[in-house]
Parts: structure tokens; sequence; C-alpha cells
């Protein structure tokens, strides 16, 4: 099972033996919230009454807040650098799924594996196993599964 959002010191890994390790209560709080791992966690352990996420950041705070109530439910978007460096201070996913490291300020890929990507990004899964040519840049100008079904580095 996978708790909470993808972000960097995630407690995803050990959120089971923190929780199961935790006596239950009437209240829980989740002091470094990030991601949310513990958080949801907990709240499906049904250990507790009432379950406190606390979070610094704002946006990542937001981006929980959004998690948990489905907004990102069927997100499909894919963000280019330059729609990253736009949208990185106002949408949660944007920073968070779009981010090297989850570091909400660098876009996760360099210029030269952006548009393979895309691509595999476009595809949406259509795709079983991939045998990529390092170094490829047949993918350039890609616009995704359409163009993958003739391509001669790619194979599926």
């Amino acid at each position: 099972m996978n708790y909470g959002m993808p972000y960097k010191g995630s407690k995803n890994r050990i959120a089971q033996k923190i929780i199961d390790a935790l006596p239950s209560g009437d209240v829980i709080v989740d002091l470094f919230g990030g991601g949310g791992a513990i958080t949801h966690c907990a709240a499906l352990s049904g250990k507790w009454r009432k379950i406190i996420y606390n979070e610094l950041n704002p946006l990542v705070a937001k981006g929980f807040r959004m998690a948990v109530n489905g907004e990102f439910s069927g997100e499909t978007r894919w963000i280019s650098r330059e729609d990253f460096h736009r949208l990185k201070n106002s949408d949660p996913y944007v920073a968070i799924c779009f981010s090297f490291g989850n570091n909400l300020q660098d876009y996760a890929y360099s210029r030269e594996i952006e548009p393979l990507k895309k691509a595999l990004h476009n595809a949406g899964g259509r795709m079983k196993a991939l045998n990529v040519c390092e170094g490829c840049k047949a993918l350039k100008d890609c616009e995704g599964c359409k163009a993958l079904k003739d391509c001669k580095v790619l194979k599926y």
C-alpha cells in the first residue's frame, strides 16, 4: 500500500510500522506532515477518533487537502518546463509531482529527456515493455502514442 503523496522524506515505507507501534487513543498529531503518509495510514487504521495533520509549507498542506478530497483523481496533465515555472507556486500538483526530488522549485526533467518523458506520459500506460536507446533524440518532436507506434527506437 502507498500512503500519502510522493514527497521528499516520505515515511511511506515505514508508515505502517510506525502506526502499528503507537497506542490507540483519542487524537494523533502528525507534526511533520509532509506528504501525509503517517496521516493517511493513521486514518486507515481506525485507531484514533481525530487525526491532525501539520505542515509548515502551505502549498504542500494545500496539496494534501486536495488529494484527500479527491481533487487529483483522474489527473492526467502533462506539465512542461514552461508550465512548471509558471504554476509551481500556486498549483500543488505541478509543484509536487513535476519537481526534481519533490523540491518544489526545479523541473523534474532535463531538456534532453523531457520529450521522451512527455511521449511516455501521453502514451498513458498503453505500452508494455520499453527498450529505450540510450541518448535517443528520436522523440524530440513526438506527439505521443501515435508517433510511438512507428518509432524505430522504442520497442513495445
